[in-house]
């Protein structure tokens, strides 16, 4: 019995062999796009399959807040949460492999790097190249520190009415010289020229109280204060916000009368998001997406 299954072990190891030196010699390598047209024929994901993921993200409330597509990066209707990917196009993921991290800042997974994570445990046994949509949640990362794992910061910030600055500056700004009476557009601001000196030009600026101008973390709404402005975040608890410099997402979870503080230690800010997803093998393209990320 051992000799019969030895040489059924042998004669398949031995044909399997010649099979691939045939395959080999008649430019059949089953790397590139040989191995990807293999993959697609199963027409599901299978653990370890290299693929391209499209993907558009939602929030709780059907705002897009992540796109692949390039295309989709100025689209109106995004939410103020949009996070800008490390490279347009496609991300590149390992089905049921990708590693949780890295980390920034030492301590937080950044919302694209979580991204690739989930749809990674998310891939195997899904369809190749059909849309569809994936409901995705992470999990907190409890090994934060308290203090790193909270940012509290002001809830209004103060904004002059008269603004100076140097001729130069002003001309270098506006494209105008200064004088007197001249009016000129700053953002939701008008200002206007009250005096110009030789080494000084007084701005007066001005603005309708309850004005929505972005701010920090929200689109803010600007309040008179009499001899200033204050931009008020316009945040409540629940809601989600963004670092952009550092790709992350938390969620406010106290306001204060002045200040208001925000939780990062889950990698989508503690909610259930909605993606639309499309899977190909990544010897693939989908032309729609660009180039691709390259992991």
């Amino acid at each position: 019995m051992k000799s019969f299954y030895f040489l059924r072990i042998f004669s398949t190891v031995f044909l399997l062999s010649s099979l691939s030196a045939a395959l080999l010699l008649n430019g059949c390598s089953t790397t590139g796009s040989k191995l990807a047209a293999q993959v697609s024929q199963t027409g599901v994901v299978a653990t370890g399959d290299e693929l391209l993921a499209s993907v558009s993200c939602y929030s709780p409330e059907g705002k897009l807040i992540y796109a692949t597509d390039p295309d989709r990066h100025g689209e109106e209707g995004k939410d103020l949460l949009f996070i800008s990917g490390k490279t347009p196009g496609p991300l590149h993921i390992r089905a049921g492999m990708e590693p949780r991290g890295p980390r920034v800042e030492e301590f937080f997974i950044p919302f694209e790097t979580e991204l690739k994570y989930r749809l990674s445990m998310a891939a195997v046994g899904k369809p190749l190249g059909r849309e569809m949509v994936l409901h995705l949640a992470s999990d907190t990362l409890e090994d934060i520190p308290e203090r790193e794992r909270y940012l509290t910061v002001a809830l209004r910030t103060r904004h002059p009415k008269q603004i100076t600055m140097n001729p130069f500056t002003f001309e270098e700004r506006y494209k105008e010289k200064p004088v007197p009476g001249l009016e000129i557009t700053e953002g939701p601001f008008k200002a206007r020229v009250e005096s110009v000196r030789p080494d000084q030009v007084l701005l007066l600026m001005e603005v309708e109280d309850g004005t929505s101008i972005r701010a920090g973390f929200s689109q803010g709404k600007i309040r008179d204060g009499g001899d200033c402005y204050f931009l008020e975040e316009q945040v409540k608890p629940g809601q989600l916000v963004k670092i952009d410099s550092l790709g992350l997402i938390g969620q406010v979870i106290k306001v204060e009368k002045d200040t208001f503080t925000m939780d990062f230690a889950d990698p989508f800010g503690g909610k259930e998001l909605s993606c639309r997803v499309k899977f190909i093998p990544a010897g693939e393209r989908d032309q729609r997406d660009g180039p691709s990320e390259q992991s």
